[in-house]
């Protein structure tokens, strides 16, 4: 039998080492959650065990599920599986790549099977990914989640083709076209070139270009490095 004192303490080093891999204060969360500050503070020191209701409104600020805080898991799925259901069950398409890469596309994508390289660098840029929309959609129903979802999808396609597009662009562009010698300052110059146009793009429709970061899996080729 397990014992609440067990259980109290996995609860209390599992909830505050989730709430602070996703760097939301007390204050936000006890806000989130819909209780006070001191009372996180006394679930996250094991003093108290929150109650059924807000239990559940904790897993579901923290994205992540009962049994997971409470350190039963025996069922619980990996939070890759868990993001790759979801999206299945809301009519995207997942598939898993060689390099452990991961490729997604919206609901009736016009551009499916002809992604260049897939959406997303590996499964936790996937998880990371489905974390910060959870986190924007708050309180939202369930309804308004899904829109939102798919809209994240479609926008970071969008983000895509431009990248490819602006890339190709550039690739095209004749050696002497940049006034550079050497293959080494006519890569940089061209790399230079791509970014440039991609901040100019991003500035005109309010993009912000960190969410193009080639760790998240926009690198297109082998040598945009340093673009």
């Amino acid at each position: 039998m397990v014992e609440e004192h067990d259980v109290k303490q996995e609860f209390c080093k599992r909830l505050r080492r989730r709430r602070e891999e996703l760097g939301i204060t007390r204050k936000e969360f006890a806000s989130a959650v819909g209780v006070s500050v001191a009372a996180v503070g006394l679930y996250e020191t094991g003093d108290r065990l929150p109650a059924l209701p807000v239990l559940i409104q904790i897993a579901y600020v923290l994205h992540t599920s009962i049994d997971d805080l409470v350190g039963c898991e025996v069922d619980a799925l990996p939070e890759y599986d868990r993001c790759k259901t979801y999206l299945e069950s809301i009519g995207a398409s997942v598939k898993e790549c060689d390099g452990g890469q991961v490729d997604v596309w919206p609901v009736d994508s016009p551009s499916k099977k002809v992604h260049p390289v897939p959406l997303f660098g590996g499964k936790d840029v996937l998880v990371s990914f489905m974390r910060e929309v959870k986190r924007n959609a708050g309180k939202k129903s369930k309804t308004i989640l899904k829109q939102e979802t798919l809209d994240a999808l479609s926008h970071r396609e969008k983000l895509f083709f431009l990248f490819a597009k602006v890339e190709k662009i550039g690739d095209e562009l004749p050696d002497d076209a940049f006034g550079t010698r050497g293959a080494n300052e006519t890569k940089a110059a061209k790399s230079l070139f791509i970014w440039n146009v991609l901040q100019f793009v991003a500035d005109a429709f309010e993009i912000k270009l960190p969410t193009l970061n080639y760790a998240d899996g926009f690198q297109l080729s082998d040598e945009s490095d340093n673009g």
